[in-house]
């Protein structure tokens, strides 16, 4: 995917500053570091049982996917609250302000205009890291959720220029930041595992992105590939 680099397109943000950055992954680990992890405790039995980056390190970010300003943001706050992704976004692009970015027909029905929101777990162990795309096939993508596989490797494709490490692996991430098991076993059905796979994916489709459809190109050109 080719990006527009005339302007600014990847920051780092904390509770004093957004900064501009060359790259999001010097940045990374910086969840280990301020003592924001995936807390068990906050959790679910089943989730606790089943959710392999429970302990990891957490951060949350954001990206655009509009190919004509794509930006990346990270959150270093000490505080991994939930509104966080909301706070990111504000002042760059066709976006409502928050909190109304999250209930996007009560405002002006901009919401989070293209910007798609994930979470990025970092290994404690030598296990790989995990970048989770906030997924669901029953959602309107104003909200900030990818709504189509489509949406799904146009981020992969987005952030992996931007800093994410393409071995880590990619998650649809339900609302609880874990991932479905449905979604887990489509995407090794698939030999969609790694921001890598994902990001081959985008690059060998050449239609236009369909953003609200469950099966696209971008997977057929991917099975074309096995």
């Amino acid at each position: 995917m080719q990006l527009n680099n005339t302007v600014p397109q990847v920051f780092v943000q904390n509770q004093q500053e957004r900064r501009v950055v060359d790259s999001l992954r010097p940045y990374l680990r910086e969840s280990l570091k301020l003592g924001n992890f995936m807390e068990a405790s906050q959790m679910g039995n089943y989730d606790q049982q089943s959710c392999r980056w429970v302990g990891y390190g957490l951060a949350k970010g954001v990206s655009s996917i509009d190919p004509t300003t794509p930006i990346s943001v990270l959150s270093t706050y000490e505080d991994s609250v939930s509104t966080l992704h909301g706070l990111m976004i504000q002042g760059l692009g066709e976006t409502d302000e928050y909190p109304w970015c999250y209930y996007p027909d009560r405002k002006s029905d901009r919401g989070f205009g293209k910007f798609i929101r994930w979470a990025y777990f970092t290994s404690t162990d030598n296990q790989a890291d995990v970048f989770a795309v906030d997924f669901s096939l029953n959602c309107d993508e104003r909200i900030g959720k990818a709504a189509s596989i489509a949406s799904v490797s146009a981020v992969a494709a987005i952030a992996a220029q931007h800093g994410i490490p393409l071995d880590a692996e990619l998650v649809l991430a339900n609302e609880r930041m874990c991932e479905n098991f449905e979604h887990s076993q489509f995407r090794t059905e698939n030999n969609l595992i790694s921001v890598r796979d994902w990001d081959e994916a985008a690059c060998r489709c050449n239609c236009a992105l369909r953003f609200n459809t469950k099966f696209c190109p971008v997977l057929l050109f991917h099975k074309a590939k096995q």
